[in-house]
């Protein structure tokens, strides 16, 4: 019998859960983007993560972990929900110009 891992319910991303969370920024980086990530908690307790253009400071993806998983909105609005982080960084195996397509010069 395996052990079940569950993902945290509140407070702080996890060493694991920050490690997932900078894999995000790979993507966007190796397509011509310089990005920054910004991490915190909000009022109620769940932690959210932003990750944005160095350049010009706009939000190109904000993750948040609530009692019910993880959620990722794309600046396109497009959003995508997992059980936990590391199966979102895993679905997210995409080429992010197809959410950010505005930050690419003509």
């Amino acid at each position: 019998m395996g052990i079940i891992s569950y993902p945290a319910c509140g407070g702080p991303w996890t060493d694991p859960e920050h490690g997932a969370l900078v894999d995000l920024q790979y993507p966007l980086e190796q397509a011509g983007l310089e990005v920054d990530l910004t991490t915190g908690v909000s009022d109620k307790g769940d932690a959210w993560a932003a990750i944005a253009n160095t350049r010009d400071g706009r939000c190109l993806l904000h993750v948040t972990r609530t009692d019910l998983g993880v959620v990722l909105i794309w600046c396109d609005g497009v959003t995508v929900r997992a059980r936990s982080l590391s199966n979102l960084v895993n679905a997210l195996r995409c080429d992010p110009r197809a959410h950010v397509a505005s930050l690419w010069e003509p």
